[in-house]
């Protein structure tokens, strides 16, 4: 199947075929058709919310963004390091992904991780801190001590840390080979049983 004809949904595409670039080619398309577009669109709804100042409804947006971007970091951090369960893994390969690909959130990289990631898959709030909007740089930190992040800021790191993975794939043979076993792994029951149209 062409790049171009890709729906970039497994149930759909022959990922059985790809060749070791077009796995690389099929999950950046991925990551821009489920993740990375529809949080722009989310972004663009939230502000049509904010006619008059700030919105609850707006809050609620930016929760459920924060919450897509941290899935995104986890999910590429996984493959960063080709691991074949994630049991253990998690909070490794979401804090590396930041490390590498994110570098202004290194200093808050436990935080982001704790607070946000499992204070938002865990209980759907975040444990300690907020997602704010036009603070000037990524995050701040509150009179507690909380975080503050910049949701503008933090959508942007993750677009430009996305791009730079990619490209580092298509540079670096380590990076690849762990990329693809990742790749394989992950997508096994649909490289074993393509679509029926496909075979």
């Amino acid at each position: 199947m062409a790049a171009e004809a890709w729906t970039f949904l497994p149930e759909r595409d022959d990922l059985s075929g790809l060749t070791n670039d077009g796995k690389i080619d099929w999950l950046e398309g991925r990551v821009h058709r489920i993740l990375i577009g529809p949080v722009r669109e989310m972004r663009r709804l939230a502000r049509g919310t904010l006619p008059g100042g700030p919105e609850p409804a707006a809050a609620f947006w930016s929760l459920a963004i924060v919450t897509l971007i941290c899935s995104g970091i986890e999910a590429l951090g996984h493959h960063l390091h080709g691991r074949k369960a994630v049991r253990s893994g998690s909070v490794r390969d979401f804090q590396e992904f930041i490390e590498t690909f994110m570098t202004d959130y290194v200093p808050v990289k436990e935080e982001i991780y704790n607070d946000f990631r499992s204070g938002l898959a865990h209980s759907l709030v975040p444990r300690r801190g907020s997602v704010e909007e036009r603070l000037g740089r990524p995050y701040v930190r509150d009179r507690r001590g909380y975080l503050r992040l910049d949701l503008d800021r933090f959508f942007q790191a993750f677009v430009i840390g996305v791009e730079s993975y990619f490209t580092a794939l298509r540079e670096n043979h380590d990076l690849r080979q762990r990329f693809v076993h990742r790749f394989d792994v992950s997508n096994r029951f649909w490289i074993a049983s393509p679509p029926r149209a496909v075979r």
